[in-house]
């Protein structure tokens, strides 16, 4: 068998003094020392030096050596991989002052007292998700400002923040759309690729999603109502959860047609926040 390290002359070399002291385990002035017996390779002779020996590296050392560097820098990589996907929940669309301040919203944070049943269930479906488990969809109804952004974020920064991070993206409906119409067809394809495939994705304010044509071919709302099935479905079908918030609590279809919303109901976690508006209020959402 070859050796498992590149052909070296070791007769000619002279080991530094303070090696003997610090690297006994590579080398010695004595064969003895660093003579071993690997189960599979055999006897295991030490390098002869100049003024001692070297020990000689096996097979299954090098191969165990060049295994656990490949591991070390695989994971190493998926990490920062995994972090910059992270940094990218509230801006992948491009607009860098999109967050709001969302990235600095928590369950630690959220002030309405009235709502604390939604707080301890969306505190439970972040659990869920760090867990690797799949809690399933999740909709935040209620009037406006009574906290429904704030808790879909903390959802959001407590995978941001698990270890590892865990991807996951926001945007308003209004915003995701906007960057459609802005982009050309492969650019279309990769935001919604994106949507599709992110573990965890946020549509916020979908009642704020303005509803038109883009041609006369079309009644109003198709085009929307189509994109939503194809992004929803795409998650349905691939078991990725999507969180949903809302002003309007009766009827969705303006938005969203039957299928999309059967396919959210099969297992929907629903959260209704009805009350006080902290923001007109002079209340604050921390």
């Amino acid at each position: 068998m070859a050796e498992p390290t590149h052909a070296m002359t070791f007769s000619l070399w002279r080991i530094p003094a303070w090696m003997f002291a610090r690297k006994p385990e590579l080398v010695s002035l004595r064969a003895a020392d660093l003579r071993y017996t690997c189960p599979v390779c055999g006897v295991q002779e030490p390098y002869v030096a100049a003024n001692g020996f070297v020990r000689r590296e096996c097979w299954c050392e090098y191969e165990a050596r060049q295994r656990n560097g490949l591991e070390q820098f695989l994971a190493e990589t998926g990490k920062a991989v995994a972090e910059n996907r992270t940094s990218r929940t509230y801006t992948w669309l491009g607009d860098a002052g999109a967050s709001r301040g969302l990235e600095l919203k928590s369950f630690k944070g959220f002030v309405p007292h009235e709502h604390r049943d939604a707080l301890t269930q969306a505190t439970w479906y972040a659990a869920r998700l760090t867990n690797g488990q799949y809690p399933g969809n999740m909709l935040l109804v209620g009037t406006p400002g009574t906290g429904k952004t704030h808790l879909a974020a903390a959802i959001l920064n407590r995978l941001r923040t698990a270890e590892p991070p865990i991807a996951c993206l926001f945007a308003t409906a209004q915003g995701f759309f906007s960057a459609l119409y802005a982009a050309d067809f492969e650019q279309q394809r990769e935001i919604t690729m994106q949507a599709a495939e992110t573990p965890l994705l946020v549509l916020d304010d979908l009642d704020k999603l303005h509803i038109g044509r883009r041609d006369n071919h079309e009644e109003e709302g198709e085009y929307q109502r189509k994109v939503l099935f194809d992004l929803l479905n795409r998650r349905y079908l691939s078991r990725l959860p999507t969180i949903i918030t809302t002003n309007e609590q009766r009827d969705l279809s303006r938005w969203l047609d039957a299928a999309t919303l059967s396919r959210l109901n099969e297992s929907m976690t629903l959260l209704v926040m009805n009350g006080v508006d902290y923001r007109s209020s002079g209340g604050q959402l921390k």
